[in-house]
């Protein structure tokens, strides 16, 4: 089974098999969780991130901001074609990516390979999503972005 179709199941089964991919960092942009798997990836992940020799990649950093994003019951709606979320999703996003990428960068130092890789994840986000501010006080920084005019 590739990784697309793996990410639309949230059987256990399929919840292992993704943990296993994330793990080993395969299928980092086709692999996605579904909220009913969040109480079983967020908790390993957060674990995995703890760790000095862990790259976190960009799978994980998703699955954090996700999980969380799910918490606003406002955006539980989301795929309706009728409601218009416009800026509260996006300030909510922004929110939450800058929340995500401070927590993970606040963590102890990493080895010198496993921070270059975390914070290239951190800062390959498109401008805007992590806040410069956000990443005040933390052991990671990021070159600054080009925005388009």
């Amino acid at each position: 089974m590739d990784c697309h179709e793996l990410s639309s199941l949230d059987i256990p089964d399929a919840t292992t098999e993704k943990l296993k991919l994330v793990e080993t960092d395969r299928c980092l942009m086709a692999l996605s969780f579904r909220p009913s798997e969040y109480a079983i990836a967020v908790p390993r992940i957060e674990q995995w991130i703890r760790k000095s020799d862990h790259a976190v990649n960009r799978t994980e950093f998703e699955v954090l901001a996700a999980s969380r994003l799910n918490k606003y019951p406002e955006l539980a709606d989301l795929d309706n074609p009728d409601k218009d979320y416009g800026d509260f999703w996006t300030t909510t996003t922004k929110t939450v990516y800058s929340a995500v990428a401070h927590d993970v960068c606040a963590l102890p130092r990493r080895t010198a390979a496993a921070q270059k890789s975390t914070i290239t994840t951190v800062c390959n986000f498109p401008a805007g999503f992590v806040s410069d501010e956000s990443l005040n006080g933390t052991n990671c920084s990021c070159p600054a972005k080009h925005t388009i005019h």
